[in-house]
């Protein structure tokens, strides 16, 4: 998950509630609080570019690795077929 540490929806303190859960659950999660960025910093970067430059390249990637681990199965999966 990418969630905005200016967000006050939901809040950074929401934010830390929800992983506490979601790991005494026993749920794999890999959630990121950017520090210093507004709801919605990698989808408008041009909003504030210096401030949202830098850590909206590191959500996508974020984003593009994770859409690769998960796909992968699908991807040998469709070559097997």
């Amino acid at each position: 998950g990418t969630f905005a540490g200016l967000d006050r929806g939901p809040s950074v303190e929401q934010v830390s509630a929800f992983v506490t859960g979601l790991r005494t659950a026993g749920i794999d999660n890999d959630i990121h609080i950017y520090d210093d960025v507004q709801h919605g910093f990698w989808l408008h970067v041009d909003r504030d570019l210096d401030r949202n430059q830098a850590p909206a390249k590191h959500a996508w990637g974020r984003l593009l690795n994770y859409l690769d681990r998960v796909l992968s199965p699908l991807k040998t999966d469709s070559k097997e077929a």
